[in-house]
């Protein structure tokens, strides 16, 4: 989490999306020229594709790795009433026109994996940061803007969106497309990689999701999610998956969250929380144990609910753009919110959202996104843009911080 950005002063975040509500009676996709197979060479280890302009907003699938064999850190002593002192590492907005956006860790945990961004300036950068040099490798670069993206569990694939509705696959130890999935016929606004990383599901304008087979790198199947008691089609705005694979979740652009088996595609339930609309960025997280799910609609402030999963139970609400995660060990959960001065700043609570474990005060001014813990959950990565932060969880203290180079 996915998580929302909302400006392009120096922090492209995404901003509220207009549903198109046009009517689409049935789904049947027109095919779209496949992507060149070849890039031209710009710099040693680096390549670029060829494409056209458009305008950048990426929703950023965030994917945790396995859990973690080593033993968790003990945690702090629970408060119950936070204080939101000013602390070390505070800074203002910088600007300088580039973003490090996050997606996910490499399994050793020492790397990220994200999107290079400079404001201004047509395409993207698929890097590597190496968290001990706080320097990024480029692994390969578009001139096109992407509109969706997604790192899979086993961090070995990179998943983008094009504004041609097409997917690439990329394959992160050589940075090399392997497939490009075409099939959508309207934007695709989320991706996101199944647990065992075998799937791939879209979520896109055309009001389908569709599934794609990783391993053979074709479309599996799609279907069209309905809503609302007239239970209609419409367009999804963000997803979720379970642990285990078996469950998926729809975040609608006007309706209430639903569960679908990912075998059959029937329903399994609904998620009645009050907010029936939701916007891009909106996303659905279930803890590693599967006990609990989380939900944000990336409509502002108190978006976000929190479901005990066993009896669909609501536990929590409140949050701040759908900015939120669970940690790899399923013993935390992480969100941020506002306090009384619109600022900011983090909450760690238990899973079950029933304990405030820690609150991180704002550290800028900025609007936090990108949140994720480490494959440890010793550590809380997020950005203030375009700040990267790295939060020691056990000592309470900002560990280091990264800003995309100017280049």
């Amino acid at each position: 989490m996915k998580f929302t950005l909302i400006s392009l002063v120096l922090i492209l975040v995404l901003v509220p999306a207009c549903s198109r509500q046009a009517t689409l009676s049935t789904l049947t996709p027109t095919p779209h020229p496949t992507l060149p197979s070849t890039a031209t060479t710009t710099a040693p280890g680096v390549t670029t594709v060829p494409s056209k302009t458009t305008t950048f907003a990426p929703t950023l699938t965030l994917r945790s790795t396995p859990l973690a064999t080593e033993t968790p850190v003990p945690l702090p002593s629970p408060t119950s009433t936070p204080t939101l002192q000013p602390v070390e590492g505070y800074s203002p907005l910088l600007y300088c026109g580039a973003a490090f956006y996050p997606a996910g860790f490499t399994p050793d945990g020492k790397s990220l994996v994200g999107i290079f961004q400079k404001m201004d300036t047509a395409g993207v950068s698929l890097q590597l940061l190496d968290m001990e040099a706080m320097a990024a490798k480029t692994l390969l670069k578009t001139d096109e803007n992407i509109t969706a993206a997604a790192l899979s569990p086993d961090g070995q694939t990179f998943a983008w969106a094009l504004p041609d509705f097409s997917i690439q696959l990329i394959h992160l130890p050589d940075g090399k497309i392997t497939a490009a999935l075409t099939g959508h016929t309207g934007a695709i606004y989320a991706l996101l990689f199944s647990p065992d990383g075998n799937r791939l599901y879209s979520t896109s304008a055309d009001w389908s999701i569709m599934v794609w087979d990783i391993v053979r790198q074709v479309r599996q199947t799609s279907f069209q999610p309905v809503f609302l008691d007239a239970n209609v089609p419409g367009e999804v705005q963000g997803l979720g998956i379970s642990s285990d694979g078996t469950t998926l979740i729809t975040i609608p652009t006007y309706g209430n969250p639903r569960a679908w088996d990912t075998t059959t595609f029937k329903q399994l339930g609904e998620y009645r929380a009050g907010t029936v609309a939701g916007y891009t960025g909106s996303h659905a997280s279930f803890s590693p144990d599967g006990k609990y799910l989380a939900i944000g609609f990336a409509s502002g402030p108190s978006d976000t609910t929190l479901w005990r999963v066993a009896d669909t139970t609501q536990l929590w609400s409140g949050g701040m753009m759908a900015g939120f995660a669970f940690s790899p060990d399923a013993r935390l959960f992480a969100h941020t919110e506002q306090d009384e001065n619109n600022r900011n700043h983090i909450v760690i609570r238990s899973a079950d959202g029933q304990t405030v474990i820690q609150t991180i005060p704002a550290l800028s001014d900025a609007a936090i996104t990108q949140l994720m813990f480490s494959p440890d959950s010793r550590m809380l990565v997020w950005m203030d843009s375009p700040v990267l932060r790295f939060w020691d969880i056990a000592g309470k203290r900002l560990l280091n911080t990264y800003v995309a180079p100017c280049q």
